[in-house]
């Protein structure tokens, strides 16, 4: 037990036995119940909901019974036609579907999904509908999916090989791909029908006005008047679809139980009060309006998405706004911007506003790592108190759709003038309803705890974001699934089958190497002479740079300096990023990563064999000392103009932009600036970098055929290519 009697704050418990006495039973692998005698006079029950996120599932047991994917096909469509195949569609995926037709060996399906988080499951479901409904004359399957309009995603089924796959016990070694996906298009239905009637097609009703009610449940966690604080009641969720791509949504909602009587407190704030009126939004109006917005949204081809959007975003702020994202299909990157004029609404959530205005936006990047399912999300812009700074959110997301993350929010507002708790962060759960109903469903449940509610670093909170619209076009997109529990496999399951490993970085080492110094062994003696004359030449610049290097130290020229000398590493992070979000493929950022490799050595093996002193070292431009363990140190040539040369040649050149070299002569800006090198040591830094991103360059244009090296975590594996 505990001597409460000498804790601090008062906590004098009266204490009638030392010992204390529980028990645990636990009712399922998720739950348990528990009684207890505390303290010789306090009862105590528990109920405790536990599990790995990971490995959250429920069995669908209210979902119909499928049916049984027989290895013959129908002679022709049931008497309904597609209407009856299409309604079924709908019932076993939750889908909209928009129309079904058919033509010469093709079925092609268009629906909306509804953002449903476990796609391929619903995927098969309607494959399993269509093989039972269409005649054996349709050989393949094309569902074409979209979001609120916007063409997702484009899935052909193999009709013959995905219903051998169902029907046929395959070893995975013999099984030939059933499914391909590509990026979505615009369906166009046929305007005029052959006239040999060959295409037979369902159109169903466009959208229009739809209701859900259900009950709300809204809760506040630790604060001051009590740690719980919590409201149920009822919603009313209204939308229109004046088309597919534009529509009003509105939630109503009705408080009908809470405790919110015991919410008191006002936070103090030396900022706009742009959160900490939060008491007064919960508790002025028992029936109020969180959200009336209008909304379209448009693709512009090649990945780019934009949205517009009028109305009350959320339960504290109205206005309009707009948006827009890059996203390319399957990549790990993409990118958006938005911004908003946003006024604070009345407390009581109807259609008047206050007085405080504000316009808000950021710019963000999306990034799914790849390493152990984790997502980066980081925004920079201007929040709702006005202030000035950047959020970074971090997540993972588990096979079965399970995201568990935190943000954490810095601007320009200083940790005294921001109050308790310095910054803004919190903590987060996501749960898509598929795992814990027994009914397919689509949406997800929110857990936010975010410790205290400040004015600094406040978001403005939106329903429709076009991240969250274009979630299929992730390459991940179709690994979301049930997590179910593993029965008894045969060896046929559990086969490995050698696939030669995936282009990587290393891919070809041995090669590009070999390559590279055959190269330099081939460039001209005259290319040579005039990179060693100008390197000559320019030193004659080196002590009048550097006497006025020494009296610009301090102000503007300090100042550029320092953001010159940041930017080799900002180039390599961003190429590093354009990298991971191609997967690996061969590209330009591949190359330019490459030619940083062999820069930065080359460099060294330089700076060894040269030891050229620095001018900071007032030894004079005339100092060499090469060949001991202090010449790596040394100032020729300089490694920042020589990496930032590298990374920006292979750039330059493949996108025909030659203005980037001045981005990277301004690097040299810094160096001699700072008094870190002599101007010929940045000239030969130049030369460095740029000959070897060149000839990087024409080795990815030319792809020679040779030795391959890869080299993984798994093998390192050589392979020979003859013409």
């Amino acid at each position: 037990g505990n001597d409460y009697q000498h804790e601090s704050f008062g906590n004098n418990q009266v204490v009638r036995s030392p010992f204390n006495f529980g028990a645990v039973y636990r009712y399922s692998p998720y739950i348990d119940f528990s009684f207890g005698l505390e303290r010789g006079n306090s009862l105590m029950l528990g109920f405790t909901l536990h599990g790995g996120l990971n490995e959250l599932h429920t069995p669908k047991s209210l979902d119909p019974v499928l049916p049984v994917v027989q290895s013959t096909a129908p002679a022709q469509l049931p008497p309904n036609g597609w209407e009856s195949t299409a309604q079924a569609v709908e019932r076993f995926t939750g889908w909209a579907v928009r129309s079904v037709s058919s033509q010469a060996s093709t079925t092609t399906l268009v629906a909306e999904t509804g953002g449903a988080v476990h796609l391929q499951e619903r995927i098969d479901r309607a494959v399993t509908i269509l093989h039972r409904d269409a005649p054996s004359s349709s050989m393949r399957f094309v569902l074409q999916l979209q979001e609120r309009g916007l063409p997702m995603s484009r899935v052909q089924i193999d009709r013959g090989e995905w219903v051998a796959q169902h029907t046929v016990p395959v070893p995975p070694a013999l099984r030939l791909p059933a499914q391909q996906v590509s990026p979505g298009q615009k369906s166009v239905m046929a305007a005029v029908p052959p006239k040999d009637g060959s295409v037979q097609s369902w159109t169903g009703k466009a959208p229009g006005f739809s209701a859900e009610w259900g009950p709300s449940y809204n809760q506040i966690l630790g604060g001051p008047d009590s740690f719980f604080l919590y409201e149920l009641g009822v919603q009313a969720n209204l939308e229109h679809r004046f088309n597919d791509s534009t529509w009003l949504s509105g939630d109503f909602d009705l408080r009908m139980v809470d405790n919110f009587d015991r919410f008191k407190y006002d936070a103090p704030s030396d900022l706009p009060r742009v959160r900490t009126y939060q008491r007064e939004y919960v508790t002025s109006s028992r029936f109020t309006m969180p959200l009336l917005q209008l909304t379209h949204v448009a693709d512009l081809g090649g990945g780019h998405y934009v949205s517009a959007y009028a109305g009350m975003f959320e339960s504290m702020y109205g206005g309009v706004g707009a948006e827009w994202l890059y996203h390319p299909w399957q990549s790990r990157l993409s990118f958006g911007i938005d911004v908003n004029h946003v006024r604070q609404r009345d407390f009581r959530q109807n259609l008047a506003f206050r007085d405080y205005g504000i316009n808000t936006g950021h710019a963000t990047v999306y990034w799914d790592t790849g390493w152990k399912d984790l997502q980066v999300k980081l925004s920079a812009g201007r929040y709702l108190a006005g202030d000035v700074g950047a959020t970074i959110d971090i997540k993972r997301v588990y096979t079965n759709g399970v995201a568990a993350g935190a943000w954490a929010t810095k601007t320009d507002v200083s940790a005294q003038q921001y109050g308790e708790g310095s910054f803004d962060k919190g903590l987060y759960v996501t749960i898509p309803f598929d795992v814990l109903l027994p009914k397919s469903t689509g949406g997800t449940g929110n857990i936010i705890w975010s410790p205290l509610t400040r004015d600094g670093g406040a978001r403005l909170s939106r329903r429709f974001t076009l991240d969250d619209l274009t979630r299929q076009r992730d390459f991940r997109a179709l690994s979301w699934r049930s997590v179910e529990p593993l029965g008894d496999r045969s060896a046929e399951d559990t086969s490995y089958v050698m696939r030669e490993p995936g282009a990587n970085i290393f891919s070809n080492l041995g090669g590009t190497t070999a390559t590279l110094g055959r190269q330099i062994g081939e460039i001209h003696a005259s290319t040579w002479f005039w990179a060693g004359g100008a390197i000559l030449a320019s030193s004659l610049l080196d002590k009048p740079v550097n006497n006025w290097a020494k009296n610009h130290q301090t102000g503007n020229a300090d100042r550029l300096g320092t953001a010159t000398n940041a930017l080799p590493g900002l180039l390599a992070l961003g190429t590093g990023l354009v990298y991971i979000s191609q997967q690996g493929d061969s590209s330009t950022a591949e190359t330019a990563l490459k030619a940083a490799g062999y820069t930065y050595a080359a460099n060294l093996v330089t700076r060894y064999v040269v030891g050229r002193a620095r001018p900071i070292d007032e030894l004079g431009n005339a100092s060499f000392n090469g060949f001991n363990g202090t010449a790596t140190q040394s100032g020729f040539p300089s490694n920042h103009v020589a990496l930032t040369f590298a990374l920006i040649t292979p750039f330059a050149q493949q996108t025909r932009n030659p203005w980037l070299y001045g981005l990277a002569a301004a690097s040299a800006y810094g160096r001699v600036q700072k008094r870190d090198h002599w101007v010929s040591d940045t000239v030969a830094g130049a030369f460095m970098g740029y000959a070897i991103g060149s000839l990087l360059g024409e080795q990815q244009q030319r792809k020679e055929d040779g030795m391959r090296l890869s080299v993984t975590p798994q093998a390192v594996t050589a392979t020979w290519a003859f013409k």
